[in-house]
């Protein structure tokens, strides 16, 4: 058996994150909802539910990624953990095989014989619709 979250907004986005998710706010999709409750990206990662999916497909890199403003993408975390690197090692903890992806051609070239999870992060935000490309 496998579950998976599929999307064209970001994973974190009040639809897709019901899956995974418990918030008090649609908008605590990051760390910086100024209170002590888990945002919707840790418990993607962390969460019982969350760290137990097997395909997480979308776009919202950034509500995973730390402020670095000096780097190539910042993301909009404040407490400097880089969730998608946590993703990569929890399931490593675990000893499961797991991908991330951030391009349709990575995604392809997996080989899904050797892969239990795979989180892609299509875009730094919603992915862009096909009409405005």
């Amino acid at each position: 058996k496998a579950t998976g979250v599929v999307t064209t907004t970001r994973v974190t986005h009040a639809s897709p994150a019901a899956n995974y998710a418990h918030s008090a706010s649609r908008k605590w999709e990051h760390d910086t909802n100024g209170t002590k409750c888990e945002d919707i990206a840790s418990q993607l990662v962390f969460g019982e539910t969350g760290k137990n999916i097997n395909v997480v497909l979308g776009g919202g890199r950034r509500e995973f990624l730390p402020q670095m403003p000096h780097e190539r993408e910042s993301g909009l975390r404040n407490d400097r953990i880089n969730l998608v690197k946590s993703w990569i090692e929890e399931k490593h903890k675990r000893r499961e095989r797991a991908n991330y992806v951030t391009t349709k051609e990575e995604l392809m070239k997996l080989n899904d014989s050797h892969t239990n999870f795979v989180l892609g992060l299509f875009s730094h935000d919603h992915l862009e619709y096909n009409l405005d490309k």
